[in-house]
């Protein structure tokens, strides 16, 4: 794992290492992520920080451009998970935060 997604995974779990103790740093199928109890809602992959949202939610973000679909290796794309485009530390806790409560809710 290396570039921004790495700092960006790394500044996201000292967040919250500092304030939600539920969160720990993990690695599922390969990917560094951070989970939730058993809900994993953010993975590193290829470079990329990848987050969980509801589909609605999801799809405005890439209307807005803060963030793009997540495919599968044949093209099709995960329904509820979307590569975060954001660079700004305090959106990508928002983003954090709505992608935790929505991993952990379903």
């Amino acid at each position: 794992m290396k570039g921004r997604a790495s700092s960006d995974l790394g500044e996201l779990t000292a967040f919250y290492l500092a304030t939600n103790p539920s969160v720990a740093r993990a690695r599922l199928f390969g990917f560094d992520c951070l989970r939730a109890g058993t809900a994993v809602f953010i993975k590193v992959h290829a470079g990329s920080l990848v987050m969980k949202f509801p589909a609605p939610r999801l799809a405005h973000l890439v209307e807005v451009g803060r963030a793009k679909p997540y495919h599968r290796r044949s093209g099709q794309p995960f329904k509820e998970w979307a590569v975060v485009l954001e660079t700004d530390p305090r959106a990508l806790i928002a983003l954090a935060e709505e992608a935790r409560r929505f991993a952990t809710s379903t």
